[in-house]
């Protein structure tokens, strides 16, 4: 794998870049890198991914996933392996503009409740009932194997705690993460979430 000068910072890995490393008779059309699949005797330039998101898929012997995967299957290492040894190559950045189109929510709304850019991933900070923080939560990159990361010292409580002085209704909806609870809010509805492991 050629070497990538480790100080330029990006916003997160060049997958054109990446996966042009891998596959031959490689074209970039329309957003997307097209060319001989490298998991199988390919003729027909099967294999294609996105160079936006590093999706890929074969459209002949059915190989999916994502550059972690696709490292880890090339090179016979497991993901973990694989997500170190891309992060080292170029920092995988996830930004609140990504976790916003991610989960279809505005980026003024979700800094207006704090979430934040941190140093490659999004903060999401754990308010009590008087919005001070007691806990930060940081959610990484899709392709990172360790989606969620706790700020050291923080608590483990429920999400939302502060908008309990807010609610009027006689009903709270109790959803598994912070995302849900973020949606139904947006949406108007009373939730409290529940921290994923």
């Amino acid at each position: 794998m050629p070497y990538f000068l480790k100080k330029r910072q990006v916003n997160k890995l060049n997958y054109e870049r990446f996966y042009k490393q891998y596959i031959k008779q490689a074209k970039v059309e329309n957003g997307n890198i097209n060319g001989l699949c490298p998991f199988h005797d390919d003729h027909n330039a099967s294999f294609g991914a996105n160079v936006q998101t590093g999706q890929y898929k074969c459209f002949a012997c059915k190989a999916t996933g994502n550059a972690v995967t696709f490292l880890a299957n090339i090179e016979g290492i497991t993901t973990k392996e694989a997500w170190k040894k891309l992060n080292d190559i170029e920092p995988i950045v996830y930004t609140v503009t990504e976790y916003a189109r991610e989960k279809h929510l505005p980026i003024e709304f979700l800094t207006s409740i704090g979430l934040s850019n941190g140093n490659k991933n999004v903060q999401i900070p754990y308010y009590d009932c008087d919005r001070r923080i007691i806990a930060t939560r940081y959610r990484n990159h899709p392709s990172n194997p360790q989606r969620f990361i706790w700020k050291k010292g923080s608590k483990t409580i429920l999400y939302g705690l502060w908008k309990l002085k807010q609610y009027t209704d006689d009903y709270i909806v109790l959803v598994e993460g912070e995302s849900d609870a973020q949606t139904l809010w947006y949406y108007g509805v009373q939730a409290i979430g529940v921290p994923r492991s």
